[in-house]
Parts: structure tokens; C-alpha cells; sequence
């Protein structure tokens, strides 16, 4: 497996010192999840026009990658699928350049379920946004939050979807957390579509709100999780 993290932890850090960082730590990789201000990475500064090959270069120099970048792009909302659609197509763009593999898009929007999704709708969605990932050679990972923390449900949807640029990015937090699954039946259910990792730690306050905390001083279950996760041989990346 390989290591990274994402810009959305370090909001306040410039993007020397995030690489940096990354290089120190001996990561593997950077998730891209907006840099400083600006949430839509695609118009953050290393990634612009004139400053891209400059950070294509600084990444390849010091070993570093950029495997997934996380869109805010959510697919539930009827009334704005142009917007995700253009969204996920400059992201795509900016991976084909960076050489990135994946781009995260949601299928619900919140981390907790809430509200309806209509499951017909994201496959269509879907299906009309496979052209898009095979034009830049790009993999949309649905993940798995809100509705979809219910991983059988979303296994459903990408097996009707059934296409290789669509499969899943399994935020090991939400499916444990909201859905109550045990890791081996996520793995199980979502088994070769699983193609990036998030991981991130909480405990669950007495008001029934989650705390998130540093890894290792909550109470998800990651030992369970990378265990079950060779159980298929996973060697992606954990972020």
C-alpha cells in the first residue's frame, strides 16, 4: 500500500510546505483537496497555466505524486447536473496534466445520510460522465458517505453502472460510523471496486454528534480494516 494525505488537513499551509512535508514524512503521495483558500484546486495557484509544469517538475523531483484529486462535485442535485459535469470535467483536464488517476465526486453530500437520493438518477449520471473519464484516462471514485455509507447500496449502483472508470473511494469512517458495517462486510461488498482509501478517527460524543480526533485516539476499527482490506489484496493508496 501507499501513504498520502490530503491538502484538506492543512488548510493554512502554503504548498511549499505541504510538499515538503510530504517529502520529510517520507508520503507517498498528496490528495489534492483544495490548497489555502481556494477549495476548487483546479484554480489554486501551483495548478495554474503558467505555474503547472513548475510543480510537475518540483513533485517528480522529490519522488511525490498526486493519485486522487477531490472534487466538490455531488451528483444528487437534479437541478444543478451541468455544474457537477463541468466541475468534474476541469478536474479531469487537470489530472490528464498531472498524471493523476482518480477524482473523488459524491453521490450524497453530507458525510451522514440524510434526505433522499434517487439511485436510478446517479447511474444515468454516471453513465453520461464515463465519456469524460475516458477522454482524460481518469477514474471517478463515488464515495462512500451520506446514502452511500450503505456500501451494499452503492455496490448496487456501480454494478449497474458497470464501467471501469467508475468504481469506489472507500472512506473508511462513514460506512463504520453511520451504517454500523462491520469492515470485512464493506469489503464484501464493495470488494474490486474499492480503488482509494480514506481514513480518518472519531469517537461519538454522549449528544450523539461526532468528535473527530487524531489518528489512533478514537474508536474506528483501522487494524480491522487494513486486515480486510488484504483479504483482497488492496495495494492502492490509504490517505
Amino acid at each position: 500500500m501507499k501513504i498520502g494525505f490530503s491538502t484538506l488537513s492543512c488548510p493554512d499551509w502554503s504548498w511549499t510546505d505541504i510538499y515538503s512535508m510530504a517529502k520529510d514524512f517520507k508520503f507517498d503521495g498528496i490528495e489534492i483537496r483544495g490548497l489555502g483558500n481556494e477549495i476548487f484546486s483546479v484554480k489554486a495557484q501551483p495548478f495554474t497555466e503558467a505555474q503547472l509544469p513548475n510543480t510537475i517538475s518540483k513533485l517528480q523531483s522529490l519522488g511525490l505524486e498526486i493519485p486522487c484529486l477531490s472534487s466538490g462535485a455531488c451528483l444528487k442535485f437534479k437541478d444543478k447536473y451541468q455544474e457537477a459535469e463541468d466541475e468534474i470535467k476541469a478536474y479531469a483536464q487537470l489530472a490528464s496534466k498531472l498524471g493523476s488517476s482518480y477524482i473523488r465526486i459524491l453521490g450524497d453530500l453530507e458525510p451522514t445520510p440524510g434526505g433522499e437520493v434517487d439511485d436510478d438518477y446517479i447511474v444515468e449520471t454516471l453513465k453520461k460522465l464515463v465519456p469524460i473519464a475516458e477522454e482524460y484516462n481518469v477514474t471517478l471514485l463515488v464515495e462512500t458517505n451520506g446514502v452511500y455509507s450503505d456500501t451494499a447500496r452503492l455496490a448496487g449502483v456501480l454494478d449497474r453502472v458497470k464501467n471501469r472508470k467508475v468504481a469506489a473511494l472507500w472512506d473508511m469512517h462513514h460506512p463504520y460510523r453511520y451504517n454500523n458495517e462491520a469492515p470485512e462486510t464493506t469489503v464484501a461488498n464493495l470488494g474490486e471496486y474499492i480503488k482509494y482509501i480514506q481514513v480518518k478517527d472519531s469517537v461519538m460524543r454522549e449528544d450523539g454528534t461526532v468528535e473527530y480526533r487524531i489518528m489512533g485516539t478514537g474508536d474506528i476499527p483501522v487494524k480491522r480494516m487494513i486486515e480486510a482490506l488484504d483479504t483482497i489484496n488492496y495495494n492502492g493508496y490509504i490517505s
